[in-house]
């Protein structure tokens, strides 16, 4: 784990969603349709004093982040877009 999208300690959401052309998604069908359609699918935890939006690139991913039982958001964007603003290494 570990490819974050930088932004403000707070507020990463609404950030995401009106820099960046981000959409929400509902529930766990939908982040998993997200996914398996090629967009970047980002999950933006809250740990209270701050938040981190994170890139999940993999199954694996997506699936830790799922289990976390801190208050999340998740959101779909452009999967290259993802990629290039958390400095995603595809090696």
């Amino acid at each position: 784990m570990g490819w974050y999208i930088p932004g403000p300690n707070t507020g990463k959401t609404q950030d995401i969603l009106a820099k960046h052309d981000a959409i929400p998604l509902d529930d766990a069908q939908q982040v998993e349709d997200a996914f398996d359609a090629g967009w970047g699918v980002v999950c933006v935890v809250d740990s209270g004093p701050f938040e981190a939006a994170a890139f999940c690139h993999s199954k694996a991913e997506l699936q830790e982040f799922s289990f976390s039982s801190k208050p999340k958001t998740w959101l779909a964007m452009d999967r290259e877009l993802a990629e290039m603003l958390s400095g995603f290494d595809k090696q």
